[in-house]
């Protein structure tokens, strides 16, 4: 199963209304609305940049792994080596959406690493129904695969590895609270 550029009308409309946005800042607060005008432009800027560079960037769910594909580069990360999997929706500072590994190789500092999980991936999805089908698909390839998935992939950045006594959602000793 392909997950790849979804929503791009959701996204051609959001960069729309930023725009329509700063002129409307223009007309009427004049050029002393700079700062609201500066960041309207430039985050319709950026949208417009993702849908471009990033409509042929995509990850494959397949057997051996996942398959990453970013800028025609293609990389395979196999369940094997994986310990967590996680997909971070859009949202600052990124304008797409992503995929979150942890894998299981590499040293503490290393990152990735199983202590740093890092975003391999941003996609041009935009929209609750691109982000809703990226999120079952991974979500069901994982379980398929018995690796954990972080629906949330911004809270899995913050957190430890699974069964870690650091990660949020670990049983907590009535002495720690």
């Amino acid at each position: 199963m392909r997950i790849g550029a979804s929503g791009m009308w959701v996204g051609i409309a959001s960069a729309v209304v930023l725009l329509i946005a700063a002129g409307g800042l223009v007309w009427f607060g004049g050029v002393g609305q700079l700062y609201g005008i500066g960041t309207a432009a430039a985050a319709a800027v950026v949208t417009v940049h993702t849908l471009i560079t990033r409509r042929r960037d995509g990850v494959t769910c397949e057997d051996p792994g996942l398959v990453v594909t970013v800028r025609g580069q293609r990389t395979v990360h196999p369940w094997s080596g994986l310990l967590e999997v996680g997909w971070a929706g859009q949202g600052f500072p990124y304008t797409g959406a992503g995929l979150l590994l942890r894998p299981v190789a590499g040293g503490p500092w290393n990152t990735p690493g199983p202590n740093n999980p890092t975003q391999v991936a941003t996609l041009a999805v935009f929209g609750r129904a691109g982000q809703s089908h990226a999120r079952t698909v991974l979500a069901a390839q994982c379980t398929r695969h018995d690796v954990p998935f972080a629906a949330n992939g911004r809270r899995m950045l913050n957190d430890g590895p699974p069964g870690s006594p650091y990660r949020t959602d670990a049983p907590r000793r009535p002495a720690d609270r």
